[in-house]
């Protein structure tokens, strides 16, 4: 069961190339990719974890055995990012 207190990435914004650039939370909070990485760092978003790939830290969701969960997976939303 989710803890509601906690946040989790529930749906995920995607740029031209497919690439993920942006995240909703279960607490309808919208974070753009660096800033979910580095709250995922501080321990701030649960089930994901960072991994070094080729000297880039990325995000992922922990591996829980389930084929298809992945961030990559996430529903899409289109809400814009401002630079604010």
């Amino acid at each position: 069961m989710l803890d509601p207190q906690q946040l989790y990435l529930v749906a995920a914004k995607k740029d031209a190339q497919g690439n993920v650039v942006a995240f909703r939370t279960n607490h309808g909070d919208v974070f753009s990719y660096a800033q979910a990485l580095e709250f995922a760092k501080q321990g701030r978003i649960a089930e994901v974890e960072v991994y070094n790939v080729n000297g880039k830290e990325v995000l992922r969701a922990e591996d829980d055995g389930i084929e298809g969960n992945d961030l990559n997976d996430l529903p899409e939303f289109d809400q814009i990012l401002s630079d604010s």
